[in-house]
């Protein structure tokens, strides 16, 4: 296996000599010098958002979705959870209320599959509206 990389070192190398064998040494450090600012502008410029704006990094935060997947990190896991899970519940019905008056045949279409997530999104919120009580 070192052998091949080596040999396809070697063309690559062969290659580009016979490429650049005309080239003048002037040339040649033009590029250079073009090659290693460009390398070296990435390079600042990554490390400069890697370290002045972090905000950036906001993505790697937990997400209230990592909540329903780690219990143990969560000592209210389970209040958190329905919470999350009722929001939800909430998020799709005012999908539905908004189908029903803007899109009526994908609404249709959403009851046919489904012919009684209405009911059970009303018991749902029943459920939830008694354990809030308590």
């Amino acid at each position: 296996m070192k052998k091949k990389i080596i040999q396809y070192k070697r063309l690559i190398c062969e290659w580009l000599n016979k490429r650049c064998q005309e080239w003048s040494t002037r040339k040649l450090r033009v590029i250079l010098v073009i090659f290693i600012s460009i390398g070296s502008g990435a390079s600042l410029y990554l490390a400069e958002r890697a370290i002045v704006r972090r905000t950036d990094f906001a993505v790697f935060r937990r997400s209230e979705s990592s909540r329903l997947l780690m219990p143990h990190a969560y000592p209210d896991y389970h209040v958190q959870r329905s919470k999350i899970l009722f929001r939800r519940i909430e998020q799709y019905k005012k999908y539905l209320d908004s189908l029903s008056t803007h899109d009526t045949s994908k609404y249709k279409e959403v009851l046919k599959s489904n012919p009684h997530v209405l009911e059970n999104i009303q018991s749902i919120e029943s459920l939830f509206g008694q354990l809030i009580k308590k």
